[in-house]
């Protein structure tokens, strides 16, 4: 299950005061010589979502390093991580493992969407390695899977729509963009706010089988969300709930329902943001990790 290993990059404030870093060829991040992993402050660890890779918390990783060490995860079937892609439950040991390896626990845990779900799976499953959680755009709530979702699960279809799709989904992103740009008022804003980054543009055109990892996850989902929005209540971390209050991928309704089921967690809704919250608005995701800092 584990195939070649979880591909992690970290920052921390041994970089941001000046710090010499050491080795990891290629990380999108450089690895400080000496970051804090002990003590009053947890480390910080970015679960990206469904497909996805470490860069796409970039944006975050730069407003929050200075103060924490920070770990962005390649998961399973992603990035430089080798390995098939495997579900929700099967993520979270393997990061699990990995952390605890790295002396990286307990941490506290920032999941988008379907790494919402492995953030989740982890506080349940795996309680001595979470601190604390941020949800963003996150799965797990009651009333998220939808007609699409059960169409890019089912055998055979699911398989073409995904293969074909997504590289033509990444030639059509630029176009709609520039559409988008021409529509105004509130409409226009909304539909922006449904577009992906140019970032995850460029991941669905330029990985060859991609396509797989994002079926497997897909059917890995289909099967195992049920029993995760069954056992959400088990969850006993601070938690934040972060809502792009026009996400068009996961339900703010399903968003909302999560958090309700979640003993004390803070509900955090952001106006006039889509599902990339951590691109789009990645200052709130920041101050959601502070908090949940502070509740530790």
């Amino acid at each position: 299950m584990r195939g070649d290993g979880v591909h992690f990059v970290e920052r921390g404030p041994a970089c941001a005061a000046g710090g010499q870093p050491t080795g990891v060829a290629g990380s999108a991040f450089p690895v400080p010589s000496a970051v804090r992993t002990a003590g009053a402050v947890p480390p910080v660890v970015l679960l990206h979502g469904q497909p996805g890779e470490v860069g796409h918390w970039d944006p975050v990783v730069e407003s929050i390093s200075g103060r924490y060490r920070v770990l962005a995860c390649d998961r399973p079937g992603y990035g430089k991580s080798g390995g098939d892609a495997i579900g929700i439950w099967g993520n979270a040991s393997v990061i699990a493992e990995e952390l605890a390896r790295r002396q990286a626990t307990p941490a506290v845990v920032v999941g988008h969407s379907f790494g919402g779900g492995v953030a989740l799976a982890m506080a349940i499953e795996h309680p001595r390695t979470v601190a604390a959680l941020v949800l963003v755009g996150s799965i797990g709530g009651q009333g998220h899977l939808g007609i699409a979702d059960r169409l890019l699960g089912a055998p055979l279809l699911g398989d073409a729509l995904t293969a074909f799709g997504m590289p033509l989904l990444s030639h059509l992103l630029p176009v709609a963009s520039g559409l988008v740009e021409k529509v105004p008022g509130e409409p226009g804003r909304r539909l922006s706010a449904a577009l992906p980054d140019a970032g995850l543009a460029r991941l669905l055109d330029g990985r060859p089988g991609l396509w797989r990892s994002v079926v497997a996850e897909q059917r890995a989902m289909l099967r195992e969300l049920p029993e995760l929005a069954r056992r959400v209540g088990e969850v006993d971390v601070p938690t934040v709930v972060v809502v792009g209050a026009w996400d068009s991928v996961v339900p703010p309704t399903a968003q909302r329902a999560l958090a309700a089921r979640i003993k004390g967690a803070e509900l955090v809704e952001i106006p006039d943001i889509g599902h990339f919250v951590q691109h789009d608005a990645p200052g709130s995701v920041a101050e959601a990790v502070d908090a949940v800092v502070q509740a530790v």
